[in-house]
């Protein structure tokens, strides 16, 4: 497994699904500090606990010092800025927001990740990484927002690429996942 040793990682989406997951396995590869970002301070909570307790118990050790969290609505412009402002450079960044309210609104789930990799101060060798679902590649019916949603990320995120290189920025698309969600 490759290491995140002395790294800090930021997931916005993180209390839930794959952005839970993502923090999950950052923990595992010993990732310094591990940031899950979430509109609910419920979620958020219950994600912490869920997430300590899991590693716990993969691993035998504790997470303490390396697990926090934030409440941030990652639709709003203002608090996004302010949550970077805050939390100074980050190594990677994970936006997440498939299980969030923004799933069905463009203007919400697309604007809020650009807001995301505009704010973000990633450092030289970091990465930013957004998720997209699989009905990019699958259209079902009634789902051409969303698909065209993720074919905007899709083009963004290459043209994110040759701006904000050498810092790498993917977009994943995964199919089904195995992740407490699901």
């Amino acid at each position: 497994m490759s290491t995140l040793s002395g790294k800090t990682v930021l997931v916005i989406g993180g209390s839930s699904g794959i952005g839970f997951a993502v923090a999950l396995g950052s923990l595992k590869a010993n990732a310094e500090r591990v940031i899950i970002a979430s509109s609910s301070h419920d979620r958020v909570a219950n994600a912490l606990e869920r997430l300590k307790a899991r590693y716990t118990t993969e691993t035998g050790s504790s997470a303490k010092g390396r697990i926090d969290s934030r409440v941030i609505d990652a639709t709003n412009p203002a608090a996004v800025k302010a949550l970077f402002a805050e939390l100074g450079e980050i190594d990677h960044l994970e936006f997440d927001l498939s299980s969030e309210k923004a799933r069905s609104s463009m203007d919400a789930r697309y604007w809020s990740a650009l807001q995301a990799a505009q704010s973000a101060q990633i450092k030289p060798g970091g990465s930013i990484t957004f998720t997209i679902g699989s009905a990019f590649h699958n259209p079902y019916k009634k789902w051409a927002l969303l698909v065209g949603t993720a074919g905007a990320f899709d083009a963004a995120t290459r043209a994110l690429a040759v701006e904000l290189a050498p810092i790498r920025v993917n977009v994943v698309c995964p199919g089904a996942v195995d992740t407490e969600a699901s």
